[in-house]
């Protein structure tokens, strides 16, 4: 059975889902928005990224400039992959590369670094977009048995809920996962944009 995705987050939800998240959303707007530091990361300076570094944003690549130990040679690819993320080791600390190359490209930081297209191993500065907490949480993608963001099921029936300032919203119960995942990816699009995802 097809699904209007727009229309089934009716104007009630709509009313439901501000009433409940404005004051969370009040009081909670500074923590979440976007916070930059202006100079570093833990210490780390544009200036010494750069010493140490080269990055090419077409490619989301870093190499060595100047490397920290014998075993590594200047050009050779800086970084290693754990825990899904490639992560570059600097004097003594360890950063991930997403927000290295943002400190590298534009000298601040957000409070966030997100990959758009949700893969964490594209640093191409083109993929990378400043983001809250919350928004770097909506980008991410479904991990529960239905593979469906948002969807789950109760008897034999499927709810949909929404998490959104650390509050859950429970969008309804659903014939249907399809019914379920539509008004889920409706309340996602309504609540978070462009960061909304599947």
């Amino acid at each position: 059975m097809a699904v209007n995705a727009v229309g089934i987050l009716g104007d009630t939800m709509r009313k439901q889902i501000q009433t409940d998240c404005a004051s969370t959303n009040q009081e909670t707007k500074e923590e979440s928005g976007l916070k930059k530091s202006t100079y570093s990361i833990e210490g780390l300076t544009q200036e010494r990224l750069r010493y140490l570094l080269d990055y090419d944003p077409d490619t989301g690549i870093f190499t060595w400039k100047n490397p920290q130990s014998n075993s590594v040679s200047i050009g050779q690819r800086a970084g290693s992959y754990s825990n899904g993320r490639n992560q570059i080791m600097l004097d003594g600390a360890t950063y991930r590369a997403n927000r290295l190359a943002w400190l590298y490209t534009y000298g601040s930081l957000p409070q966030f670094v997100d990959h758009e297209d949700n893969n964490p191993w594209n640093d191409r500065i083109e993929n990378l977009r400043e983001a809250s907490r919350q928004q770097n949480r909506a980008n991410s993608v479904s991990s529960n048995i239905l593979g469906l963001k948002g969807v789950y099921r109760h008897g034999n029936k499927f709810k949909a809920r929404i998490n959104y300032e650390g509050k859950l919203i429970y969008l309804g119960l659903f014939a249907t996962k399809e019914e379920a995942s539509a008004a889920y990816k409706a309340a996602a699009t309504h609540l978070f944009g462009e960061f909304a995802n599947e």
